[in-house]
């Protein structure tokens, strides 16, 4: 990755975004100079394009200074090349590959496109001869993505089972043609996963994952969970995304939601569904969502950061819905959470300064 040719068009377009998201908060808190001094001798020794509407936005919503906020221009540009090997990592986000990478935590494919050609069961078939409603052996309800390059929820679809035949909400029927003429290659046919009642209250009709970023330290190479943010869906979508309406809800060190949600425009959310963020007790399964985290995490040599989209389903076991490593969607994370590496943000720092 040429870490400066993505600098240029990373800047503009995270300053672009931030400005949008400062317009639309409802108290938004003023940086004095000596604040905006020391936060730009913190984080301009790469650059001196950094911003301090980062450092602005995430105290609007925190009432307070903290000069570990990540500039998101400077993040994508300069720290997750240098943390993550990009050319390595990529093909990890392959979710054609998941439930070959995390055989118990991964929801079951049933039909796999991988380069053009389909597989069962790992084993290639013949495209002329894939049996839809054989493959499907009656699953009531299944989610067909992109397997690859499909950062955001784009193009995710879901059928469901009415009679032989499954459709989506839009009336199409799940056809061979269907699935070649609107996914073409690279996609997968997974089992719907149901989740806890705990996370479907604040939106039934989407899947609200956890985005949970682990860290692998640069100093002593432990793996550590960095931040939690639940991810709600807008009312009527099936995802959970904020590009199409959802909310990112920070989580405490100590495992509950914190006490309100943000959408990318700067709108800040209480309630969901009729449900308080304030009211609720610890968040069902963190647990050991968070060590399914950890533990996958450890097998990923050359990434230092990644964000693990997890699920804790209704018969109480931990799906990894996708893993992301690179754009991992920092915007989200600070606003819900506040400064991205908290105590190892001067660690990371030193480490960049000297491979950048």
């Amino acid at each position: 990755m040429n870490k400066r040719l993505s600098f240029v068009y990373t800047y503009y377009e995270c300053l672009q975004k931030a400005n949008r998201f400062n317009k639309n908060l409802v108290i938004r808190y003023k940086t004095t100079y000596p604040e905006r001094k020391n936060y730009t001798e913190k984080w301009d020794f790469w650059d001196s394009h950094v911003s301090h509407i980062y450092l602005s936005n995430i105290a609007s919503l925190y009432g307070k200074i903290d000069y570990n906020v990540v500039p998101t221009n400077i993040y994508y540009s300069y720290i997750e090349p240098t943390l993550n090997n990009i050319p390595f990592v990529t093909s990890l986000e392959d979710k054609s590959q998941l439930d070959w990478l995390y055989t118990q935590h991964a929801p079951m494919v049933l039909l796999r496109n991988i380069h053009g050609n389909f597989y069962i069961n790992g084993d290639s078939v013949n495209n002329n001869q894939v049996d839809i409603s054989g493959v499907l052996e009656n699953v009531p309800k299944v989610v067909v993505k992109q397997a690859v390059e499909s950062h955001g929820g784009r193009n995710i679809q879901v059928f469901e089972r009415k009679g032989s035949v499954y459709y989506n909400k839009k009336g199409n029927s799940l056809t061979l043609d269907y699935l070649l003429s609107n996914f073409r290659s690279n996609f997968v046919v997974q089992e719907y996963v149901r989740q806890h009642p705990f996370f479907a209250q604040f939106n039934p009709s989407s899947l609200n994952t956890l985005r949970v970023m682990t860290y692998r330290s640069v100093v002593d190479n432990q793996i550590r969970v960095l931040n939690v943010t639940l991810r709600v869906g807008a009312p009527g979508s099936i995802v959970d995304n904020r590009k199409f309406g959802g909310y990112a809800i920070g989580v405490t060190p100590s495992g509950y939601l914190r006490d309100f949600g943000v959408n990318n425009k700067g709108g800040v959310a209480k309630v969901f569904n009729g449900v308080k963020l304030n009211e609720l007790k610890r968040i069902v399964g963190i647990d050991d969502i968070e060590q399914v985290a950890i533990e996958s995490a450890k097998v990923h040599y050359h990434a230092s950061v990644l964000g693990f989209d997890m699920s804790y389903t209704d018969d109480n076991k931990v799906k990894i819905i996708e893993v992301n490593t690179w754009d991992l969607g920092i915007d989200n994370i600070q606003q819900a959470n506040g400064a991205l590496f908290h105590q190892y943000t001067d660690e990371v720092i030193e480490f960049c300064k000297k491979r950048v």
